[in-house]
């Protein structure tokens, strides 16, 4: 199996969570002003030159902005997820993807974060969105920050808010 140079985390594996970051916001996209990419993956996503040398990640961390959220239809971002191939994970605000990857299965965790400052109210947000999200302190920092570098993944070019 063929190992990142600076961390143990096989590079399909890699690959894999690579796949479902580009896809989910693919899926997403209708809530594309309410989302942004935080955790592992922001440094490969703004500094290029990082890829070969940054530790990598096996999960997709994104916020939720609330201030930002508004209706864009029937479908809520749960309902996206869970009819393109999402399960719930074993916490709310997981959901897992399962792919493949050179003929062997993935299961790459992808986790919704919100800030614990909320502007519309609890059942308002459920209603947008279907998903209970794990709290994070700060969460809402990283709207003031964020940047929109372009990521590309088998060719297919999306912009990927992060912060």
């Amino acid at each position: 199996m063929e190992e990142n140079k600076t961390t143990s985390y096989s590079e399909r594996v890699i690959r894999a969570t690579r796949q479902v970051l580009l896809e989910v916001f693919q899926l997403l996209e209708r809530f594309r002003d309410s989302l942004i990419l935080v955790g592992g993956w922001v440094p490969i996503m703004i500094i290029p030159e990082a890829v070969g040398k940054h530790l990598g990640t096996i999960d997709v961390d994104l916020a939720i902005n609330d201030k930002t959220l508004v209706e864009t239809g029937s479908e809520t971002m749960e309902d996206i997820l869970l009819s393109n191939g999402y399960q719930h994970g074993a916490e709310p605000g997981r959901y897992i993807r399962r792919i493949h990857i050179d003929g062997q299965p993935i299961s790459v965790p992808v986790d919704f974060l919100t800030s614990e400052h909320r502007h519309i109210p609890r059942n308002e947000f459920l209603d947008l969105t279907g998903i209970s999200t794990i709290t994070a302190p700060g969460c809402e920092l990283s709207f003031d920050v964020s940047k929109e570098p372009r990521a590309s993944a088998r060719g297919i070019k999306n912009q990927v808010p992060a912060a």
